[in-house]
C-alpha cells in the first residue's frame, strides 16, 4: 500500500507495508500512482517530462520495488480476519 502526499515543499512517498518513508522529487512523485498498472511506454506518453528524465525515475521505482522499499507485499492480508477478531488489549 503506497501512500504519497506533499508536506512543506516536500513529496512524501510511504510504502506502509515495508515501512520505508521517501523523500520525493516531482517526477517520481507523478511516475508512482502509474507505475504498477501502466509500461513504461504509456507513462512517457502520460506524463510531461522528457523522455529521459522518466527512463531514469522509472529505473530507481523499479529498483526500489525490486529491494523491497515500494510496492511490497502485505504479509499480513491473509490474517486480517483473525487479527480483527482478537480481543483488544492496551
Amino acid at each position: 500500500m503506497i501512500h504519497q502526499f506533499k508536506n512543506n515543499g516536500y513529496n512524501i512517498v510511504m510504502d506502509i507495508n515495508s515501512g520505508a518513508v521517501h523523500v520525493v522529487d516531482d517526477l517520481i512523485y507523478d511516475l508512482i500512482p502509474l507505475y504498477p498498472d501502466h509500461s513504461l511506454d504509456e507513462i512517457m506518453k502520460i506524463l510531461d517530462w522528457p523522455e529521459e528524465e522518466v527512463r531514469e525515475a522509472f529505473a530507481q521505482v523499479k529498483e526500489l520495488e525490486k529491494e523491497g522499499l515500494l510496492f511490497t507485499e502485505d504479509t499480513y492480508e491473509d490474517y486480517i480476519t483473525e487479527i480483527k477478531s482478537r480481543k483488544t488489549v492496551v
